[in-house]
């Protein structure tokens, strides 16, 4: 995100359970695409809660095959939870852990790429049609 979102956005990273570490073929994928890995670690979302009401748009990345939830973030910012597999949770043979890899590298950058040309008030508006076609009762619009 802060490679296509260049100037308009600014991309934090956590993960709920973090493992300490970022997986090597991660760091390998994201250097041999350019992208700096100097300075990344494993982190939980917890760090951010002092960046409480700065945050302006969250994006949670779950596997829905393994059961994990997307959470609610203190000050209600839009919110997005993209389905994605994790590419580590496997014991497959070393080609197919960096096929997979590669393949989630792709869709999440693809879907960063369109995101990153969406106009910000289109993407409240977004926000707001998908709420209500879940059905939801209220429709609460960030503070």
């Amino acid at each position: 995100m802060n490679r296509w979102g260049r100037d308009r956005f600014r991309a934090l990273s956590a993960g709920i359970n973090p493992k300490g570490e970022i997986h090597p073929l991660a760091l390998e994928l994201l250097a041999r695409h350019g992208l700096a890995t100097e300075g990344l670690a494993s982190k939980s979302w917890t760090e951010f809660r002092a960046h409480d009401g700065r945050i302006d748009f969250i994006i949670m990345i779950r596997d829905e095959n393994v059961g994990e939830q997307c959470l609610t973030w203190p000050g209600r910012p839009l919110t997005a939870c993209w389905n994605v597999m994790n590419p580590a949770a496997s014991d497959d043979t070393p080609q197919a852990l960096a096929n997979r890899f590669r393949k989630v590298f792709q869709e999440l950058e693809n879907r960063i790429k369109i995101m990153a040309c969406l106009r910000l008030d289109a993407i409240d508006r977004l926000s707001l049609k998908q709420r209500a076609a879940a059905g939801a009762d209220q429709i609460e619009t960030p503070a």
